[in-house]
Formats: C-alpha cells, sequence, structure tokens
C-alpha cells in the first residue's frame, strides 16, 4: 500500500503541531511497513492508494483523488478555538 501525504502549510515556515503530527504519522505507517510519499502535484505519474491530507481536505482534492481511484482520508487539527467545547466558545 502506498499512501500520499498532503498538506498546505510548507513546514519551513510553519514548523510545529502540524509538522510533528505528520512525521509521527509517517513513522507509524512506516513501521507498519506502509510506504508513504509526499504528494508531488506537479508529477502527473505519480500514484498511491491512498491520499492522507492533513487539515481539512478541500472537496475539489477529494473529488481528484477519487477520480484517479484513490482513497481519500484527512487528519482535522483541533487546536486553538477548535478543541474547546462549545460553552467555552460561547463565551
Amino acid at each position: 500500500m502506498k499512501v500520499l501525504f498532503d498538506c498546505h502549510l510548507p513546514f519551513m515556515l510553519a514548523h510545529g503541531g502540524m509538522q510533528i503530527q505528520i512525521e509521527q504519522t509517517r513513522a507509524a505507517l512506516d513501521g507498519l511497513g506502509v510506504e508513504v510519499k509526499p504528494l508531488c502535484w506537479w508529477d502527473a505519474t505519480q500514484f498511491g492508494d491512498v491520499l492522507h491530507h492533513f487539515n481539512r481536505i478541500p472537496t475539489y482534492l477529494q473529488r481528484l483523488a477519487q477520480e484517479r481511484g484513490m482513497k481519500a482520508v484527512m487528519s482535522a487539527f483541533m487546536s486553538g478555538l477548535g478543541a474547546r467545547p462549545a460553552w467555552k466558545r460561547f463565551l
């Protein structure tokens, strides 16, 4: 199985929680014997079984992956305001 990782934030500009999450996910999948590669949007010959998008996956990207026969999954980051309960957001 080959998983392609996609993230809209470049690591060199946004070091922190998202980068750590991606690196730890990759390490865990490598430990299971799953091949993990970054999505190369400029390479039309690249293929994979699963597109794993970090943060919320745009609808158009999900459709494009499915048209190429790939499953699409996402890891939404619930940090800051999004991780708070509704009553705290209300306050």
